[in-house]
């Protein structure tokens, strides 16, 4: 504005999944002069805790205000609430549990594999792809391709994915590693590789 502002007053208003960390929520910032622009106005600092629990995406925070000067006092002033971004630092996806039926296969028999996937973020993943290498093992996939897909996992859901192998007649009797490649990417199209083996 054109007139000086007297006695302001700024007060951040902390909902969940904010708290206030340090500090006060009002801050006393004194006398401010007319028409400051850019790096001339006052920079308010506040730190905020963000809830362990709290999603992924846009939350609000409301900040309110008010001021004197030779004309009237201004009570308090809500402004428009202001989104707060929130994103867990990586996407997290887990192999929960690997498991074949029957446990143990005879050479040239075939068994079912099935791997349960855990999003351990707290926000969505999409575009999951398991790929088993199945290059250096004896085993070959029945009934469908080495890979399978998996077009979304919301937070904490879990998701099982199976694969019907046969077992070479030449098989060896051990435990065979195989290879599992998973791929997948966050709501902000990041795009993260996993490699794992199982027995």
């Amino acid at each position: 504005g054109g007139d000086t502002a007297n006695d302001v007053m700024f007060k951040i208003k902390p909902q969940y999944p904010f708290t206030l960390y340090t500090g006060t929520a009002e801050q006393d910032l004194g006398t401010i002069s007319p028409r400051q622009i850019g790096d001339e106005g006052v920079i308010v600092r506040f730190q905020l805790l963000v809830d362990k629990d709290a999603t992924d995406g846009n939350n609000e925070i409301k900040i309110a205000y008010k001021f004197s000067n030779e004309v009237e006092v201004k009570d308090w002033m809500t402004l428009d609430p202001y989104d707060i971004s929130i994103q867990s630092p990586t996407a997290i996806l887990s192999i929960k549990d690997v498991k074949t039926m029957p446990s143990r296969v005879a050479p040239g028999e075939t068994t079912k594999l099935s791997i349960s996937l855990e999003n351990l973020a707290s926000s969505l993943i999409e575009h999951v792809k398991v790929q088993l290498n199945l290059d250096n093992v004896p085993f070959s996939p029945i009934g469908s391709s080495n890979q399978k897909s998996v077009s979304k996992l919301s937070p904490k859901q879990s998701k099982t994915i199976n694969f019907e192998l046969l077992a070479d007649a030449s098989a060896s009797s051990q435990v065979h590693k195989v290879p599992i490649k998973i791929t997948y990417s966050d709501k902000w199209r990041t795009n993260y590789t996993e490699s794992n083996i199982v027995g």
